[in-house]
């Protein structure tokens, strides 16, 4: 089989020496590429004939499982599938996909030791939006791989949390739990106490006093004050105090 390259986070599509292929024969079609490109290492075929068809006879999942691999052949490539003696399939060849493009980053990601290096490749690969996996399919199998694909993104966004915090720079790490609340409200947020003394994005040096009496005083219900006025000469300091 030649180069392929195999999206899942937009339009499920195949792109071959020949261009993209956008149509299939039928959504199972479809089922039989994604479940492979999603599981890289391969499934056993009854899995994958009870993933794509629950509840059916054997044999009836046996032979649409046939027919979906030929028509997927014929779609893509006459050798795109290989099997070894355990009855398993996976997709042969020098193929690429954008979930294992982003699965090989987050791994590089999750291993860099430099916390401020690993916080720059985690938002890198997390971007301006989160992605989505196979947004056009709504099977049952694809909310299955869904599930899968929420588990991998949750990792992620604790552990961009978490090295944000090793480098204080908690108001970006503020950001994260919000967007980890709006993707996964059912879950429990990455710890962020926003009651401990965070000074800045970065280091603060001195004035510990005055910013744990303002912090007081502005916290301080009994009080009407709406303005404070911090005054000193230049250069002691009063800009970062009010950051």
């Amino acid at each position: 089989m030649g180069d392929w390259h195999f999206t899942l986070f937009r339009e499920f599509a195949a792109t071959g020496p020949n261009g993209p292929v956008t149509r299939f024969r039928d959504i199972n079609t479809k089922g039989v590429l994604v479940l492979l490109i999603f599981f890289p290492n391969g499934q056993r075929r009854d899995w994958l004939g009870e993933t794509l068809w629950p509840g059916e006879l054997e044999e009836v999942q046996r032979n649409r499982l046939r027919y979906a691999l030929t028509m997927a052949r014929n779609a893509v490539d006459k050798g795109i599938f290989e099997a070894n003696s355990n009855n398993y399939l996976r997709i042969s060849g020098h193929w690429t996909s954008d979930i294992g493009e982003w699965r090989a980053r987050a791994a590089a990601a999750l291993r860099e030791a430099n916390a401020s290096y690993r916080v720059e490749l985690l938002e890198a690969l997390l971007g301006d939006k989160l992605p989505v996996l196979l947004p056009d399919i709504g099977e049952a199998w694809a909310d299955q791989l869904r599930r899968e694909w929420d588990g991998e993104l949750e990792k992620v966004l604790r552990a961009t949390v978490n090295a944000l915090k090793e480098i204080r720079r908690y108001e970006r790490a503020a950001h994260w739990v919000e967007v980890f609340e709006e993707r996964f409200p059912e879950l429990d947020p990455p710890y962020l106490d926003l009651d401990e003394p965070v000074l800045a994005s970065d280091s603060f040096i001195g004035r510990r006093e005055e910013y744990l009496f303002l912090r007081k005083w502005l916290r301080g219900s009994e009080r009407s004050e709406r303005l404070i006025t911090i005054t000193g000469q230049g250069g002691i300091g009063k800009t970062r105090l009010a950051y």
